[in-house]
């Protein structure tokens, strides 16, 4: 099985591929077990982890503890990734996206706001237009609430 191969080569590139795929065909369960597995081998472990990897599977190890309904946990390692020096506008997605979904529109807002600056930073003004209108639906709903 496929799932064995790539589980046998225990690069953190490979858990990573691993945990988007899980997500992908919504094997969250497993994905999560494996995220742990994960965190086991490489948190505080081989040096030659690049910081880059490592936000990859925090990002990623979040968005499956949204998925499993584990917000906090997913929460705190979306903030992980963002504190690993490495930017991660993917895990500040997933925060905006998870506390739109919890009806958290001020912490929504926060969020796209942030994506909007980095965005902005990294020159990228066009790519910052649907974070812009998340945000004045954020604000929107806020106000309303």
């Amino acid at each position: 099985m496929e799932w064995e191969r790539l589980e046998q080569s225990r690069t953190l590139e490979n858990y990573n591929n691993l945990l988007a795929a899980c997500l992908s065909v919504g094997l969250c369960e497993y994905g999560y077990t494996s995220f742990q597995e994960a965190l086991e081998i490489f948190l505080g472990g081989p040096p030659a982890v690049l910081p880059s990897e490592m936000t990859v599977l925090f990002t990623l190890g979040g968005d499956i503890c949204k998925k499993l309904g584990r917000y906090e946990e997913a929460f705190a390692h979306w903030n992980r990734a963002l504190n690993m020096g490495f930017p991660s506008i993917d895990a500040l997605y997933s925060i905006a996206l998870c506390h739109r979904e919890l009806s958290h529109y001020r912490e929504e807002a926060e969020a796209w706001r942030s994506i909007i600056l980095r965005l902005e930073e990294m020159g990228d003004a066009e790519e910052a237009r649907w974070p812009r209108e998340m945000l004045a639906e954020a604000i929107k709903k806020q106000r309303s609430a």
